[in-house]
């Protein structure tokens, strides 16, 4: 026991803070009490305090977690965690790194571990500027202009418990979840992109508020982009076009987006002749929108703009004998990989 502390105050061996650990969940009264007490002046040396911290954090075993894990960390006065994170930032590199080492350990703690709730409650009552930093960093993308990667459930609800943690312009599903639709520019496409994102949310409260976000677009270029993506049969972009009524402003994106949501009543008011569906398809040869225009029509029985385009075009799939096999077999068959992933070709 006294080799083990030795080591501990030394140099922080990783090996000896691991053993001085099990003493403290599983030794006699007396060695467990000395272990702890060793653990717990080692915490208190902000210089030092990082491995034994990192080892609470890493625990596998429940016992170790409660006896040791919480007491230190959670219960010590101050707090382990906040003595250690909150300390000078001017920490040096070294120490910086360490304490990221913790951060990410600690988020990591609270995402995979939900038998162990102390991890997620500190983390929802926190305003330590570096784990506040970490949870808005969270919802922003990897790249300036790039597409959001929302965090998992467990750390989106931290994030929207925690009052002092603050959206910012780059990170929409966080400023929308948290009432903060000022930072939030609803007319812009980006927005939409990363709304529709943030509508497959692990987090049911970050999923319904972008949700209600979405149905209640001004007219714009945001709305467009909803618009556009119902017109490649996104699912939550058609659930929100049809349920708000919107139709974009290009009337053959709108005769379009009438036919693929099958939409009959508005559609042979607004393109009786199927003139505007045709523009429309050969506008976007080969994308996804004329692979859902044709399938559609395959499914509904109505005349499908591919029949008239080959049948004019027949350069264009080699011979005529691609209309009858489109006829006998459907779109599916027809073009085959044409649809493989290519978007494009809406109007914004």
């Amino acid at each position: 026991m006294k080799r083990l502390i030795r080591e501990c105050d030394n140099g922080v061996n990783s090996a000896a803070v691991n053993a001085l650990i099990r003493v403290a969940a599983y030794g006699t009264e007396l060695a467990a009490a000395r272990a702890l007490s060793a653990l717990q002046s080692v915490c208190e040396d902000r210089e030092k305090a990082g491995t034994v911290i990192y080892a609470c954090l890493r625990v596998s075993e429940a016992r170790l977690w409660s006896a040791v894990s919480v007491p230190l960390l959670f219960r010590s006065s101050p707090d382990g965690l906040d003595r250690y994170l909150g300390s000078d930032s001017n920490t040096g590199q070294a120490r910086d790194r360490d304490r990221e080492y913790v951060v990410n350990a600690l988020l990591s703690l609270a995402r995979d571990r939900p038998e162990r709730p102390e991890a997620a409650q500190y983390l929802a009552a926190t305003d330590l500027p570096m784990l506040v930093t970490a949870l808005v960093d969270a919802f922003k993308p990897d790249l300036p202009g790039g597409r959001h990667y929302l965090p998992d459930a467990a750390i989106t609800a931290i994030a929207l418990a925690n009052p002092h943690v603050v959206p910012t312009p780059n990170t929409i599903g966080l400023a929308v979840a948290k009432g903060r639709t000022d930072l939030v520019d609803l007319t812009s496409a980006h927005t939409i992109d990363d709304l529709l994102f943030g509508c497959a949310s692990e987090d049911p409260t970050m999923a319904k508020v972008c949700r209600r976000h979405l149905r209640a677009l001004p007219p714009g270029p945001g709305r467009e982009r909803l618009c556009s993506w119902a017109l490649m049969e996104d699912g939550e972009a058609t659930t929100a076009v049809v349920g708000a009524g919107y139709l974009p402003e290009h009337p053959e994106d709108r005769a379009a987006l009438l036919f693929i949501c099958q939409r009959w009543d508005e559609y042979d008011t607004f393109d009786p002749d199927g003139e505007l569906l045709y523009r429309a398809y050969v506008a976007r040869r080969h994308t996804n929108i004329n692979y859902n225009i044709s399938q559609i029509a395959w499914q509904s029985g109505r005349p499908d703009p591919a029949t008239r385009y080959l049948a004019e075009s027949p350069s264009s799939h080699g011979t005529s004998a691609a209309v009858d096999h489109h006829s006998k077999h459907g779109p599916s068959s027809t073009y085959g990989s044409d649809f493989g992933g290519h978007y494009g070709g809406f109007h914004t």
